[in-house]
């Protein structure tokens, strides 16, 4: 069921969605094993992905 925003979410704030994707053919649960390859960030004004090397994608969704 879909709720309207209600104070505080309003539009005055931002919410986001993300989503993180990790290589679960080796063991996609556990961080020590399984890489990060996908994130995904969603706003109101803005949809994108971020692919690749784990490094590199987690600095590109920092400085987004």
């Amino acid at each position: 069921m879909l709720v309207p925003p209600s104070p505080p979410y309003g539009p005055d704030v931002e919410l986001y969605g993300l989503d993180i994707e990790t290589d679960t053919t080796i063991d996609g649960l556990d961080p020590a094993m399984a890489s990060v390859v996908a994130v995904a960030l969603s706003s109101r004004s803005t949809d994108v992905v971020f692919m690749g090397d784990e490094s590199e994608l987690l600095r590109s969704l920092d400085q987004h």
